[in-house]
């Protein structure tokens, strides 16, 4: 779980005074109950510039692991980001804390339960797990070899090959044969011809009708139909929109990623419309391990992203708010934009949204940047990017590609264009 947040519960998040690097910083403010023969793994982690968690390498150490009796203390390691899934090169295997931890020893009968963790345990194994290691990786070797298996020749052979010769062994000849060659049989057909014959063999027969069929009716058929609309049936037929079926056209929702355990404090990604639509809110999974107030903003751009990372003028801010999310694995709604989003059929639009609390996502496995993942007949919406700590930034390290938006997108199907200015259509929309 070193890679991955997943498995982990926040049980302390907030700001502190640090004082000097010779001096410990007190955290008060969290228990955690270990019952008994059980182990309990802790990650701190520290955000701000040239700010560090100070450890000791396991070589400088006399006596490990630490104990007083009731707990003891093991070799850990140590990690240069928070997570960032399959990049075991920003991690450094025996380290030890350079500090204390402060316990109770206590009767658990009369510690109340931990509460319920964010995520389901992991499915049992068939057999215990092998006993750890005592470190994550072990020592790089020294070399690949100690010496090259033997040094360069001066040439590729000491005798070059035979040159080429100077003609193909046979010239062309001037024809395929002299003669055409005999017919395969006497009957039916003749031996063929050195040329083509003047004129057809036989001239075309009236056969299998005597003359053109009639045409299929006089005049052209009806304009084609998409079928009878039903309104009420939850279902946003071509030929309805907000104004003739709000009850299947309003408050749409193309769901997308239920699964992934990733995030940043970004994400960008583009939508669609293959229809008039009028894009009107999002759900989102925050990666906040309990329900807290966060920022959030949301901002969008005509055609794709791409190319725009950095340039913040050419983003739109349509939304702005400080919300009360939900756990990480349940969506949390922004409940409406501050300015909604009108995408004529046909066209393409760019969304940002932001928090600097992180925001879960998908990492495919077989989808690039700007490829089609979910599609629900009016919306569509493709892989984006993550932006991670700056949040308009050109930097390659501040985005990672490709990602999947996790949550949800709402929107109605519109109907601008049809040459009459609805109730739901504004000069801005429409």
């Amino acid at each position: 779980f070193e890679l991955t947040e997943d498995g982990w519960d926040l049980i302390f998040d907030s700001p502190i005074t640090t004082n000097g690097r010779s001096d410990p910083n007190v955290l008060d403010g969290f228990n955690v109950v270990v019952p008994s023969g059980e182990t309990q793994s802790f990650f701190l982690y520290i955000e701000g510039e040239s700010i560090r968690v100070m450890y000791e390498p396991l070589a400088n150490i006399e006596q490990t692991p630490f104990s007083n009796g009731p707990l003891r203390f093991d070799q850990g390691i140590g990690k240069m980001s928070k997570f960032i899934a399959g990049d075991e090169s920003l991690l450094y295997s025996g380290r030890i804390l350079h500090g204390q931890i402060t316990y109770n020893v206590v009767n658990i009968a009369n510690v109340p339960t931990p509460s319920p963790t964010n995520a389901p345990t992991n499915t049992p194994t068939n057999a215990p797990t092998n006993a750890p290691t005592n470190a994550p990786f072990n020592a790089p070797t020294n070399a690949p070899t100690n010496a090259p298996t033997n040094a360069p020749t001066n040439a590729p052979t000491n005798v070059p090959t035979n040159a080429p010769i100077n003609a193909p062994t046979n010239g062309p000849t001037n024809a395929p044969t002299n003669v055409p060659t005999n017919a395969p049989t006497n009957v039916p057909t003749n031996a063929p011809t050195n040329a083509p014959t003047n004129m057809p063999t036989n001239a075309p027969t009236l056969a299998p009708m005597t003359g053109p069929t009639p045409s299929p009716t006089s005049p052209p058929t009806a304009k084609p139909t998409f079928g009878t609309a039903v309104c009420g049936n939850d279902i946003c037929e071509p030929t309805e929109d907000s104004i003739s079926c709000p009850g299947d056209c309003t408050d749409i929702k193309l769901a997308a990623s239920p699964d992934g355990g990733s995030g940043a404090e970004g994400i960008m990604f583009e939508v669609n419309a293959v229809r008039d639509v009028i894009i009107t809110s999002l759900d989102f999974h925050c990666a906040t391990g309990v329900s807290s107030n966060v920022d959030v903003e949301v901002y969008s751009k005509p055609g794709s992203f791409d190319g725009f990372e950095g340039d913040v003028t050419a983003w739109q801010l349509i939304h702005q708010d400080t919300i009360l999310t939900n756990r990480r694995n349940t969506p949390t709604p922004l409940n409406g934009f501050d300015t909604s989003i009108f995408v004529r059929g046909g066209t393409t639009q760019s969304f940002y949204l932001y928090t600097p609390n992180k925001i879960m996502y998908l990492t495919p496995s077989n989808l690039a940047s700007g490829e089609l993942a979910y599609n629900d007949g009016n919306v569509q919406l493709f892989a984006g990017v993550g932006v991670t700590e700056v949040k308009f930034s050109s930097t390659s390290s501040n985005i990672v590609s490709p990602r999947v938006f996790r949550g949800s997108i709402s929107y109605d199907a519109g109907s601008c264009g049809n040459g009459i200015c609805d109730k739901s259509e504004t000069s801005s929309t429409c």
